[in-house]
């Protein structure tokens, strides 16, 4: 097979996607992990301290970028793959704006509903009944960061389960507890 000018020397990537001759991956994480994509998302799932990161991918320059943004590292118990773009494209979703960045974490733990009603402290709780689609969830949960919500809150059912679409329609959002 011959090889194109954008795939990186040595191993593509394996998978799901690799397996599709050059398909596109379903943007799901392997067993017990979420995937997120795109810098705002990583950057929040890494600053989280309740979040577990178990594998970075990348492009030299967008892991750069981030680092530079933040003047951080990144802990040396993350592996980190560098990768090229389009090898990126085969670990998301389709047509997912992955900014260069793909993250493997564990999701949240669950937060008890009496220490959200603790924290609050007088400011306003969003309740979520039956709203399936992520894109719509992500941009409440934009809201709710603009207007300084205490947390929202949705149903163990009848709800998108976290997901780097959720992520990265939430965006820096987000990063606030048990969201990123």
């Amino acid at each position: 097979m011959p090889r194109h000018d954008d795939q990186p020397k040595g191993r593509a990537l394996r998978g799901r996607a690799g397996r599709n001759k050059g398909g596109r991956g379903s943007g799901r994480g392997s067993a017990g992990t979420i995937r997120l994509w795109g810098r705002h998302a990583i950057e929040a799932a890494l600053t989280n301290p309740n979040r577990d990161a178990k594998k970075l991918w990348g492009t030299r320059e967008a892991i750069q970028a981030m680092l530079d943004h933040h003047d951080a590292e990144l802990p040396s118990s993350l592996p980190v793959e560098y990768a090229q773009g389009a090898d990126l494209g085969r670990l998301v979703a389709k047509d997912a704006p992955h900014q260069g960045l793909v993250l493997d974490c564990a999701p949240l733990d669950d937060v008890v509903l009496d220490d959200i009603l603790d924290e609050a402290d007088g400011r306003t709780i969003v309740l979520l009944d039956s709203v399936t689609d992520p894109h719509n969830v992500g941009a409440i949960l934009r809201s709710c960061a603009a207007f300084d919500v205490a947390a929202l809150v949705t149903q163990d059912r009848n709800s998108p389960p976290e997901s780097g679409t959720l992520a990265k329609i939430g965006r820096a959002s987000c990063g606030r507890r048990g969201a990123n």
